[in-house]
């Protein structure tokens, strides 16, 4: 299931998520980076968890925004019935997969995926990777909300999000922690993405308290 924050179903026909027209920032892909593309969500950690890494998808729209894409497919199997993987699934949903994809070189890297969703969940992309991320999802009005802004720290495996002195986890050394349902002030992201953990995010310089340093959005929102 996606871990991103959800949008109410109401929200999202407002918003107009299903008829809105294709933004002018947005470019095709080629056929090799359609299939490149396809390949990178068969191996994502959603695949993985559902058994679709050897799926054929079916009703597959690629939308694009500079190096972000959006994938949305349909899993069905070698004889074309759809996957009923979501049968399984705890609250059911749609068997169409979502995948936020960007390009680092020729490589396509998947930072986040999910299926089996009751709900829009990927409105969020334009405030957590930016702008373009945002385009992807192809409601012309959306815009990320502007920095500096206040986030909350959701829960990790650790308990905690580290804030460190420079935005990496080889060099930056850790300054303070920030536990689960702290609120820092992000001021302001990196462009490019980075996943950390197999989790995908940006490094944002935050400030909570008299702290300020670096932290890995995976763990915030806003």
């Amino acid at each position: 299931m996606p871990h991103r924050r959800t949008i109410p179903p109401a929200l999202a026909l407002l918003l107009g998520v299903a008829t809105a027209a294709p933004s002018a920032a947005q470019t095709t892909v080629t056929s090799a980076e359609r299939a490149a593309i396809v390949n990178a969500v068969r191996a994502s950690s959603t695949a993985r968890e559902y058994r679709l890494g050897t799926s054929r998808f079916t009703s597959v729209s690629v939308q694009r925004s500079g190096r972000w894409v959006h994938f949305t497919g349909t899993p069905t199997s070698a004889s074309g019935a759809e996957s009923t993987h979501c049968s399984t699934s705890e609250f059911g949903g749609d068997a169409q997969v979502d995948a936020l994809l960007y390009q680092r070189g020729t490589r396509w890297e998947v930072l986040e995926s999910g299926t089996c969703a009751t709900d829009v969940w990927y409105l969020n992309w334009g405030d957590q990777y930016g702008a373009d991320a945002g385009r992807v999802v192809g409601v012309s009005n959306l815009r990320p909300k502007p920095f500096p802004v206040q986030a909350r720290v959701e829960s990790s495996s650790d308990g905690f999000v580290s804030i460190r002195s420079a935005p990496s986890i080889r060099t930056g050394e850790r300054v303070s922690r920030m536990p689960s349902g702290a609120q820092p002030i992000v001021l302001r992201c990196m462009a490019e993405p980075e996943v950390i953990y197999g989790e995908g995010g940006r490094w944002c310089r935050v400030r909570l308290g008299r702290v300020e340093g670096w932290s890995h959005s995976a763990y915030l929102s806003w």
